[in-house]
């Protein structure tokens, strides 16, 4: 069996061209560091708090801390810290394992594969820095200008209601990230021009899978809302991971 594959490999020359991807991917992402600890320490915590969710199979993590936001004569606190724990948890996905499970763990590998990549690229702190601006736009462009602007809704980023699922944030933003990494270090013309039409497609795709797919399911939702939506959510986090690339990838 390893001879015949041997034999094919040879023949069409498959070794080099391995030997080519595992270069460039060394020189296009290993650069700051050869370990991406805060992301294996976050998809290790990630799945721990999935599990959780799992187990109990129900919204039991934030559940906790919305109950906690009223004192003991069940009035709302004026100040409450605790929520930006509700925040964290929208980004990262805490509920991925409610909603077709198998099907979200590769969804989190694939997202944390992604976010190893780039802090192998630009390094810990940087990665931080780059999680907490995804927290920010999460919070205030998807879940308040979208909805104010294709909804009408001025109820910005309920946190009762947030879906805590499936990390989409951090997938979507690392895939254009690691996107521009792909195209920023390509030196062949012909190449270059082949990753920005393969970013163009990504972006394309990623309207289509939130049009067809993700806003079908809400059968309530008005057409030109649909489309409003599907213009500005993940596809605006594919642009925005593609603008952090600029602005952060070495």
């Amino acid at each position: 069996m390893y001879a015949t594959v041997n034999k094919i490999a040879h023949k069409y020359n498959i070794y080099p061209f391995l030997n080519n991807i595992i270069y460039f991917t060394k020189r296009t992402f290993v650069k700051e560091t050869s370990y991406p600890i805060i992301s294996i320490i976050l998809f290790i915590l990630v799945i721990i708090l999935n599990s959780i969710q799992y187990s109990k199979n129900d919204e039991f993590l934030q559940s906790k801390i919305t109950e906690k936001r009223y004192d003991d004569n069940k009035k709302l606190k004026n100040v409450y810290l605790s929520n930006f724990i509700l925040y964290f948890y929208n980004v990262i996905g805490i509920n991925a394992f409610l909603y077709n499970g198998l099907l979200h763990i590769f969804y989190l590998i694939l997202a944390y594969i992604l976010l190893s990549l780039i802090e192998m690229n630009i390094g810990h702190i940087p990665l931080i820095i780059l999680l907490f601006i995804i927290i920010l736009f999460n919070s205030a462009y998807m879940n308040g200008i979208v909805n104010s602007i294709c909804e009408n809704s001025y109820n910005i980023n309920d946190l009762r209601t947030s879906p805590y699922c499936c990390g989409s944030a951090i997938l979507f933003t690392s895939l254009g990230f690691v996107l521009y990494l792909i195209q920023h270090n390509i030196i062949q013309m012909n190449y270059y021009i082949l990753m920005l039409f393969i970013i163009v497609l990504a972006w394309i795709g990623t309207i289509l899978f939130d049009y067809y797919i993700v806003f079908t399911k809400d059968k309530y939702m008005e057409e030109d809302s649909k489309v409003c939506k599907s213009l500005n959510w993940h596809a605006s986090l594919l642009i925005f991971g593609i603008l952090c690339g600029v602005a952060m990838g070495n």
